[in-house]
Order: C-alpha cells, then structure tokens, then sequence
C-alpha cells in the first residue's frame, strides 16, 4: 500500500488531451504488509505527521492510494489478485 499527495500546478486545458501538470509526493509506504487495524493506524498517523509538517495545500490537492493484494505465489513471484492504482481523494 502507497499513500502519495498531489498539487495541481497547472489546471488542464480541456482542448489538449494530457495537458495540465501536477507535482507528486510520497507520503507513506507499506510495501508487504496485511491489512491489518494496526496497519491502518500506522498510515494515519504517518498522514497527520506529514500533514502537519508540509502543511499541503488543500484546494487542488488530492491523496492517491495505491493498493495491492497478492494472490498467492506463482514460480516464486507474487501474483496480485488485486490491483486498485490509484484511488483519488481530492482535498476540497
């Protein structure tokens, strides 16, 4: 699991296909890890610490979450069952 914030700096031009741009930042990661309470908390609380200590920008501002959820072993890779890439939660 992946939480990341995005900033609009440049608002898309609705007649130009990918125009636009936005700056990225990571926040938190959880790579391997079962979805658990205690997992749930630890992403919170690495939120709120960012949060507090970059103070984002809240209009234009969106949180990305990436998740992945392994299916089993497959010649020894991990095959995901799941993949949800990215989940957009705009700020305002």
């Amino acid at each position: 699991m992946a939480l990341t914030y995005s900033h609009q700096l440049v608002a898309p031009d609705a007649a130009v296909l990918g125009s636009g741009l936005s700056s990225f930042f990571p926040v938190a990661l959880c790579p391997s890890t079962e979805l658990t309470p205690a997992v749930a908390a630890q992403l919170q609380a690495a939120t709120t610490a960012w949060t507090a200590r970059h103070r984002p920008a809240t209009e234009g501002g969106v949180w990305h979450v990436s998740l992945t959820l392994p299916a089993g072993s497959i010649r020894r890779r991990r095959a995901p069952l799941l993949i949800l890439d990215p989940l957009t939660l705009p700020l305002a």
